[in-house]
């Protein structure tokens, strides 16, 4: 009888133990996944920035590069941007650095150049835009900006239709009572056209982020490495502007990228 109840009360300590370690192990486990995932996380988001900011440092060098141009100077100094030779060259460049829009700016802050059709001209930059008033200060900037409609019709009516998409409501995504984004997510740049101290000109230029597949593409590539998992990408890149994807490597079902679509 007391060998009876001394195993059974060894019994009982025998199985609170078990399921008190089993508990506390599978704790430790999920708590050591969860943080190795959050360092995923956080290292798939800076490689994200990094091929990010690299960009922006590219529009930096390339816009640097053709206000250092003696044509540009020489043209900035006597003001006359109506010629149709520098328009040409600027826009060989433009194209080949695989630039959305690049400009010129006055020192009154008027846009004297634009080497996207129709290339219009004679509009002002408000004081309030940052890229512009350092700029003229002789410091070279890169940021990213949102541009309404007009500003993007202003440089070329091709980037408005770019930027345009039908916003799509998702299974818990944030309701919104818009239904199109027409703003465009840009990545500006802005360096001086100068001869010594004296400021002649801003030449400005950047990269439109709505629909710019090849921007996400090449994240995707970088962070996963192309990597599978069923058939099934093993991550994914997005752009969000305001919780509406404008650039993304994620699917519909039909195939289509899913642009429009709101973050859950």
């Amino acid at each position: 009888m007391l060998k009876a109840k001394l195993f059974k009360g060894f019994a009982i300590l025998v199985i609170i133990f078990g399921v008190l370690s089993a508990f506390f192990a599978i704790r430790m486990i999920e708590t050591r996944v969860v943080a190795e995932a959050q360092r995923r996380v956080q290292f798939d988001m800076s490689s994200a920035w990094f091929v990010y900011n690299s960009k922006l440092q590219e529009i930096q060098t390339i816009l640097k590069l053709a206000a250092s141009k003696t044509a540009v100077l020489e043209t900035a100094e006597k003001q006359d941007w109506t010629r149709q030779d520098i328009r040409n060259r600027l826009e060989v460049i433009r194209i080949n650095l695989k630039l959305d829009f690049l400009g010129v700016i006055s020192p009154e802050r008027q846009v004297v150049l634009r080497t996207t059709p129709p290339y219009k001209t004679g509009d002002y930059r408000p004081i309030s835009e940052t890229f512009v008033t350092d700029a003229l200060q002789g410091k070279a900037f890169t940021t990213t900006v949102l541009f309404n409609k007009e500003d993007l019709v202003n440089e070329s009516e091709a980037l408005a239709e770019r930027a345009f998409v039908v916003i799509e409501q998702t299974p818990r995504s944030m309701l919104t009572q818009k239904i199109a984004e027409d703003r465009g997510m840009v990545m500006l740049g802005a360096a001086p056209i100068q001869k010594g101290n004296q400021v002649l000109g801003v030449i400005y230029g950047g990269v439109l982020l709505n629909r710019n597949h090849a921007l996400v593409d090449h994240m995707k590539d970088i962070i996963y490495k192309k990597e599978m998992y069923e058939s099934t990408p093993v991550g994914t890149a997005t752009i969000f502007l305001h919780g509406t994807r404008i650039a993304t490597t994620v699917n519909l079902p039909n195939g289509n990228r899913a642009l429009g679509t709101r973050v859950s």
